[in-house]
């Protein structure tokens, strides 16, 4: 062969390609599992799965991990008033250096190393005489990630309870959900480890959430249901290199509250309402720089957020003139249905932090805050109305012969109207689409009206 140390181009041909011997791997995989039953006190077991990172089956996923697990659990069934679960599990999983052995999208930047999860459940129901039943449930979860020197700690604790109630006062609710979810969340660093602390931040975040469901029976035929809900998170960050550099803000809220019912007036007249707000606030999480026109300012963590509300809601009466005027045989066939709906959303931008916006439930209210920096960034309100009539003038007739087939006439009228008004960027722009009404006459039983029964079968005119 002519060698050169200059570069060549060109073809290589080969005749034939022959491999030595195939790549071998040794892998590793253990199973041992144990489920056990007391009847009617309680049931237990385990699992114990160990799969090194050379194990592999055609259809597992390579994650080059050894990935060990133990879980458990323990359902007890007495006592009777307080039946309680309880579950546990621990995974290990050893990542080598990704550097070594190439990278894997499967892993990422905190899976490196060694990664020690435990995960733990409990839940019970509580129902004593003469008390609601109420619902406990705890979850906690203890992640170490030993090559990135932190820990992640998770708590949660929640309790729910409904119950109805028989009383005929109209103040009093028949029926009540209520419920409550409180979490803490801490990441915390172990500065000690780390080559440079600097940037890294030691987080606790706490979130309440609530939320309460109740339906009331003023008189009969009416039905009012509020409802409401609140999660609020707020988060201190302590810097891992300067114990005294620590901030303390809020996160995040979402609130939505929302009213529907029936008011049944008459037995014809029993319109159903709807309407529901969601207000969503944001905090900024770092030092952030505002400039709005010739103006600047920089705000610290928290100071600013950003609100963002949606509603809707919704108004709609159905009249079937059976119910109105039952001995009328023309008219007693006649449904009018008419509805009208709202739908609006809106966003704000740097808004200060000690603005309250959960009593700003109706969009169609600016917020007003009063940051000098603050502006509304888009907002959206649109109006839809509708309405759909029904009619069979001659379905209460007994006709006989052809006149018969006049039973079968539909008259039909639908309309619609859409109103939309958008602000985006400071331009405004509105509109309109509309369906003009339709008038659908529609007859069956052609061939009888017309004595053609002979050729036609099913006739129906439109």
């Amino acid at each position: 062969m002519e060698t050169s140390t200059e570069n060549a181009s060109g073809l290589l041909h080969l005749n034939e390609l022959h491999v030595s011997d195939p790549i071998k791997k040794d892998g590793k995989a253990e199973k041992l599992q144990g489920d056990f039953e007391i009847a009617g006190l309680a049931s237990f077991g385990g699992k114990y799965r160990f799969i090194d990172k050379n194990f592999q089956t055609p259809v597992s996923a390579i994650s080059n991990q050894d990935n060990e697990q133990e879980t458990g659990y323990l359902n007890l069934s007495k006592p009777s008033f307080f039946p309680t679960n309880y579950s546990f599990s621990r995974q290990v999983t050893k990542t080598p250096n990704v550097y070594q052995t190439g990278s894997n999208n499967l892993v990422n930047f905190l899976q490196q190393g060694k990664v020690e999860k435990i995960d733990a459940l409990a839940s019970g129901s509580l129902d004593l005489p003469l008390l609601a039943p109420i619902s406990l449930n705890y979850s906690g979860n203890r992640t170490d990630y030993i090559l990135q020197a932190r820990k992640d700690k998770k708590d949660s604790y929640a309790a729910s309870t409904s119950f109805s109630s028989s009383s005929s006062i109209f103040i009093m609710p028949k029926n009540t959900s209520l419920s409550y979810s409180y979490t803490r969340y801490i990441v915390d660093y172990d500065s000690a480890k780390l080559i440079s602390p600097a940037g890294y931040y030691n987080t606790d975040e706490r979130t309440n959430n609530y939320s309460a469901k109740l339906s009331f029976s003023p008189f009969f035929g009416a039905n009012i249901n509020p409802s409401y809900s609140l999660s609020r998170t707020q988060e201190e960050k302590v810097s891992a290199a300067d114990f005294y550099d620590r901030k303390r803000y809020p996160k995040s809220l979402t609130q939505t509250a929302e009213i529907s019912g029936n008011l049944r007036l008459a037995s014809w007249f029993n319109p159903a309402f709807n309407y529901s707000a969601t207000i969503s606030e944001n905090n900024n999480l770092s030092v952030s720089t505002v400039v709005v026109g010739q103006s600047s300012a920089v705000f610290n963590t928290g100071e600013i957020k950003t609100v963002t509300r949606n509603s809707q809601g919704s108004v709609n009466l159905t009249i079937n003139m059976n119910d109105l005027m039952p001995k009328n045989r023309s008219l007693r066939s006649m449904i009018i249905s008419s509805s009208y709906q709202l739908q609006d959303g809106d966003v704000w931008n740097n808004v200060e932090r000690d603005f309250n916006s959960q009593s700003r439930l109706w969009l169609r209210k600016d917020l007003n805050p009063k940051n000098p920096f603050a502006y509304k960034n888009s907002q959206t309100s649109r109006d839809t109305y509708s309405s759909s009539q029904r009619w069979q003038p001659f379905e209460g007739f007994a006709f006989a012969g052809r006149m018969k087939a006049l039973t079968t006439l539909s008259i039909s009228n639908n309309f619609n109207l859409s109103k939309q008004r958008t602000f985006a960027t400071g331009t405004v722009s509105r509109t309109t689409n509309m369906t003009l009404p339709d008038l659908i006459f529609t007859i069956s039983q052609m061939e009888t009206l017309t004595g053609t029964q002979k050729w036609i079968y099913g006739g129906i005119l439109t």
